[in-house]
């Protein structure tokens, strides 16, 4: 049942902001002694009906703590997850009937529902959904840990805490929606829909009728013309003395409340949900313009300098990523920067297309011309006189080798082409891939299974291990790292430059006129800190002030001017090249008019030199004929004399 008090529609900025870790809020008892009722198990209730039976009061309950610091997909309230226990036998045909679980099933497998293969004789304890699948690891609880249930009929409540799991790395089963984009809109629009529909089934007067102040109280962000072509399909319009109204047309059946489930899956608000706290995030940094990263083209690899790590993360990103890494179309980068679990992103592609032939192509060798071949050695670093001294043979197999090499350190470009032994290549990349997955899992087992407890400032008998080890594990991770931006066609040179870090003091009003500051840190993103440097240098504090006062069909406006006067000048470019071109072509055109006006002459002067030398041809000719004609009538003479 998909009910709007734990699926919020409208969620404010604090909210959004607070989306992961949702302030509590109690009443207030001015420090006084309370009574707490000691709750106990009660596991008579087998099945949740209604609301009510959504309490921590009674019953067995499991505790889960996500590792990550903002989840790709939460669960809502109410909705169902699965432990399983997935198990790998030693052998083949191993013995199966002697390992039990407490919670979930157990399920025998050799194949691995993650990107990393399951170690014979490990069993991986897991949370499932139709959202993720994640592993998780059970922790000790301590005696001084304890749950306190807070009710406004009976109160506060306490309980002892017995089953706690930390939930690992999320792995996403579909995909979070990026943001205005269609499915996002088809969301809000049969979001929309139903609410029309039960504020119609709620309603208690005949005809039934709504008023659309009621919708727009919930939908503050929609506009009154999508809210009316929404009441359009079910209602008329009519107006009355008191208010106006929509009712509900005689023709028209309203759907059933399990009608109305089918319409929207539980799922997809989820979805939403994280995919409207990730857009908040991204703009209280700065991010306002581009969210997502193209996945469509695999020629044009958007990864890398221009996308930011914040956009990298965003769980649209991540989510598609890891869908198309699970279905084989891409790799992933599994150490990621500042963060110890998987980063998802795309990386270069440029040998998944050298597996196609190369005969009779640009990228055969054997087609290859000389001088094609000397430019290449030269784009290598390769000195001229070294050129010069090889032969044809040795430059092609030159070329073959750096660009092999090149491919094999993951750099792109045109050179790649010109590699050989890619099949080769790929099985080695994608065998190091996979131990770099395995290396990771074994990681995350390994400190979340960990059982020693946290050091304190008093506890420092330890301490010089335990920072031998940590710095171990940053020094291997930085390997790794380095290692793996290679693969991702990214530069490995280290700056020896401090990173850039701009404090800002931003000052807003609240809703009874009081003003209040608040301060930002961008770290690590120079080309915002050059933006707002930019801007405090080049306007002044009243733009900018009248700029943040404008309201938001004013900046569209402002952005429709700036776009308007951007084609303009973008026309009036193109046209100045095109009056460049065409002076170019006149030119040319001229050039070759004297051209031919010269070679012209050239022929008219030897043309006239042609008659004296075309007599004397002549005169040879016709002597020639002549001496012909007197030994035919000499021929002729003899043979009449022998006949007679």
């Amino acid at each position: 049942n998909l009910d709007f008090i734990f699926y919020p529609i409208f969620r404010t900025i604090n909210e959004l902001r607070y989306f992961h870790r949702p302030l509590l809020t109690l009443p207030n008892y001015h420090k006084s002694w309370l009574c707490i009722e000691l709750s106990s198990i009660d596991n008579s209730k087998k099945s949740i009906r209604t609301k009510s039976d959504l309490t921590a009061r009674y019953g067995e309950i499991l505790l889960f703590e996500y590792s990550e610091q903002y989840p790709v997909l939460l669960n809502e309230i109410g909705m169902f997850g699965k432990i399983r226990t997935y198990l790998r036998p030693q052998y083949f045909k191993a013995h199966t009937t002697a390992f039990e679980v407490d919670y979930g099933e157990l399920i025998y497998t050799h194949a691995s529902p993650f990107l990393w293969p399951i170690p014979r004789g490990l069993n991986i304890q897991t949370m499932e959904n139709n959202m993720f699948i994640a592993p998780i690891y059970r922790q000790t609880s301590l005696r001084n840990e304890f749950l306190i249930v807070f009710n406004r009929k009976n109160g506060f409540s306490i309980r002892n805490i017995d089953n706690i799991f930390i939930t690992g790395q999320q792995c996403p089963l579909m995909e979070v929606p990026i943001p205005q984009s269609k499915r996002v809109n088809l969301f809000q629009r049969d979001l929309l829909q139903i609410y029309i529909y039960r504020l119609f089934l709620h309603s208690n007067e005949i005809p039934r009728r709504i008023r659309i102040d009621d919708i727009k109280r919930v939908f503050p962000r929609l506009a009154e013309s999508s809210i009316r072509k929404r009441l359009k399909t079910s209602a008329n319009f009519r107006r009355t003395d008191d208010c106006n109204s929509w009712i509900l047309r005689d023709d028209f059946r309203l759907p059933t409340e399990d009608e109305i489930c089918e319409l929207i899956k539980p799922e997809f608000c989820c979805a939403y949900a994280s995919m409207a706290a990730a857009e908040q995030r991204l703009k209280d940094v700065g991010f306002c313009e581009k969210y997502n990263m193209s996945f469509e083209d695999d020629e044009q690899s958007n990864y890398s300098p221009e996308l930011n790590d914040e956009i990298l993360q965003a769980p649209w990103n991540t989510t598609r990523a890891y869908l198309g890494a699970i279905r084989g179309k891409y790799l992933m980068q599994v150490f990621g920067i500042g963060a110890k679990t998987i980063h998802k992103t795309k990386i270069n592609n440029d040998l998944k297309h050298l597996r196609r032939a190369v005969t009779g192509t640009d990228a055969d060798l054997r087609r290859l011309q000389l001088k094609d071949a000397r430019k290449l050695l030269l784009k290598f670093n390769i000195s001229e006189k070294v050129i010069q001294s090889l032969t044809r043979w040795e430059i092609v197999d030159l070329v073959r080798t750096l660009s092999t090499q090149q491919a094999k350190e993951g750099i792109g470009g045109g050179m790649v082409k010109f590699a050989r032994g890619v099949k080769h290549l790929q099985a080695q990349q994608f065998e190091s891939y996979k131990d770099n997955c395995l290396r990771q899992f074994e990681y995350q087992n390994r400190l979340f299974t960990s059982k020693d407890e946290e050091t304190t400032d008093e506890d420092s008998s330890d301490e010089s291990d335990e920072n031998t080890q940590l710095l171990d594990e940053m020094s291997q991770t930085l390997e790794n790292l380095l290692r793996q931006n290679k693969t991702m066609n990214t530069p490995t040179s280290l700056s020896n430059e401090r990173p850039k870090m701009l404090h800002l003091i931003r000052t807003y009003v609240d809703n009874q006129g009081q003003s209040y500051q608040r301060e930002e840190f961008v770290r690590n993103n120079d080309s915002l800190i050059q933006a707002y440097i930019k801007i405090r240098q080049s306007k002044s504090d009243q733009f900018i002030k009248a700029y943040y006062t404008l309201d938001e069909t004013e900046r569209e406006t402002l952005k429709r001017e700036r776009r308007r006067l951007q084609e303009q000048l973008r026309r009036v470019k193109r046209n100045e090249a095109r009056y460049n071109q065409y002076e170019k072509q006149q030119i040319l055109l001229q050039i070759q008019q004297q051209n031919l006006a010269l070679i012209q002459s050239s022929e008219a002067s030897k043309l006239a030199r042609l008659p004296s030398s075309s007599s004397t041809n002549l005169k040879h000719s016709n002597s020639i004929l002549s001496n012909l004609q007197l030994s035919t009538s000499e021929d002729d003479d003899q043979s009449s004399s022998s006949v007679s």
